[in-house]
């Protein structure tokens, strides 16, 4: 039985059988017992990637779109839990700079055949779990514990042992407990893990709408500065050639006259299109 840990929210003892590692309490509240901060000790969690529900060899777009789901999932406004809110937030904060990731990811590779970090797959599907033990080289082994049907966790990871974080022999066993009683969990699994690819592929499809809508508007503004231009360059020529039939200095004056205030608007335009970018750079 593993020690007796607080709900973040209503402070109810909550315990469970040996390995089982996340529960959730009466209030609604999902917490992973032997921790009060969301799974993970100190400022960083043991597995970010797990955070976020995405493996290891996720895009940048999909870490994207699975930080955005995760956040709407653990708002405390919209009853999720504060401390894996938080957890989701440290996870993106890291995931989310290409050279704060590639520094994580090089302190959490399995090096070799030396001791290789065992994954914390708790809250996602068996499936997810099968595929982050395997990418660690590890031998994942499904066990099925009685659940609720009506238990927010049904069909999902509730323990493991090895404990997250913890070292093991590459190729060994690691336990993975799923909360529920009939092979259908894999299925269910299945399921969710293709309605999360869904979601995570309709966030980077709006992603790419709105910079295609970006782009677009982008290259209809540049266009009808291109045609203002042409239009007014044409008519300083035809102007200055129909004086200059009748007086030659006077269609010159009008020439070198349009054209300078032709090119001082071009200059002006230009350099407010640097002050603005200069601007949304800063910001």
């Amino acid at each position: 039985m593993a020690a007796a840990t607080p709900c973040p929210n209503c402070s109810a003892l909550l315990s469970a059988p040996a390995h089982v590692l996340l529960v959730t309490c009466s209030c609604g509240t999902r917490v992973r017992l032997g921790s009060t901060a969301g799974g993970h000790v100190g400022g960083e969690p043991a597995d970010l990637y797990s955070v976020l529900g995405v493996t290891p060899d996720a895009t940048a777009d999909e870490i994207r779109a699975a930080y955005r789901r995760r956040a709407r999932e653990t708002h405390p406004d919209t009853g999720g839990n504060a401390a894996e809110f938080h957890a989701v937030q440290v996870a993106w904060e890291i995931l989310g700079d290409p050279g704060r990731r590639r520094d994580h990811d090089r302190g959490h590779r399995p090096g070799g055949t030396g001791p290789v970090e065992v994954p914390d797959v708790l809250g996602v599907s068996v499936l997810v779990a099968v595929r982050r033990m395997a990418a660690r080289g590890l031998t994942p082994v499904i066990l099925l514990h009685p659940c609720d049907p009506d238990d927010p966790l049904h069909d999902l990871v509730i323990g493991q042992n090895p404990a997250p974080g913890a070292a093991s022999a590459a190729g060994a066993g690691v336990q993975v407990i799923a909360a529920g009683s009939d092979a259908g969990v894999v299925w269910r699994g299945l399921r969710r893990d293709a309605d999360r690819v869904a979601d995570q592929f309709r966030g980077v499809a709006a992603d790419t709408a709105a910079a295609a809508v970006s782009a677009a508007a982008g290259a209809g503004r540049r266009l009808i500065r291109a045609l203002v231009r042409l239009v007014a360059v044409t008519a300083v020529l035809a102007l200055s050639i129909v004086i200059g039939v009748y007086d030659a200095a006077t269609g010159l004056a009008v020439l070198a006259i349009g054209s300078g205030a032709i090119i001082w608007s071009i200059v002006r335009s230009d350099r407010r299109r640097s002050e603005r970018r200069r601007v949304r750079h800063r910001k």
